[in-house]
């Protein structure tokens, strides 16, 4: 019988852990995604100068940094993508992985690159359904040109 009341307090501890970091999760979403349109409006004449050089010089997809932030350059559509493993969550294959990206054409444009087709919510885009994948992409433009995004798998 104290074995069982054991199992039980401990199984209610395991989900109200659970339940704190689904709650801090959800916020620091919201907080990420301000802290990097705040961030883009900053440091706007530097980023777009970085990646007008990048876009001009560069023939293949490549990786950079800038200002501790990784970047990969996607040539098939000039997409400039910024990430950092703080910004994302979860253990692949159940991740999601957050940053922003320009876009050349200011029109959304898939992770790394990718094509996805895209339907309006919210104040953005969401993926739509691509079979046989999990992949879920949501974007939103913080500034002409720059996009947030969070990805899902």
């Amino acid at each position: 019988m104290k074995k069982k009341a054991i199992l039980i307090s401990a199984a209610g501890v395991v989900v109200v852990v659970l339940l704190v970091l689904l709650v801090v999760n959800i916020f620091d979403n919201s907080d990420l995604k301000s802290e990097l349109k705040d961030y883009i409006l900053e440091n706007k004449e530097d980023l777009e100068a970085y990646v007008g050089d990048l876009i001009a010089s560069k023939t293949d997809d490549s990786r950079d940094t800038f200002d501790g932030i990784t970047v990969n350059y996607w040539k098939r559509n000039k997409m400039v993508e910024f990430s950092k493993t703080g910004w994302g969550a979860g253990i692949v294959p159940a991740s999601t992985y957050r940053g922003f990206y320009y876009s050349p054409d200011d029109k959304p444009l898939g992770f790394q690159g990718t094509s996805f087709s895209y339907e309006e919510e919210g104040a953005g885009w969401r993926s739509k359904d691509y079979p046989g994948s999990s992949i879920r992409e949501y974007t939103e433009r913080l500034a002409d040109h720059w996009f947030w995004y969070e990805v899902k798998f």
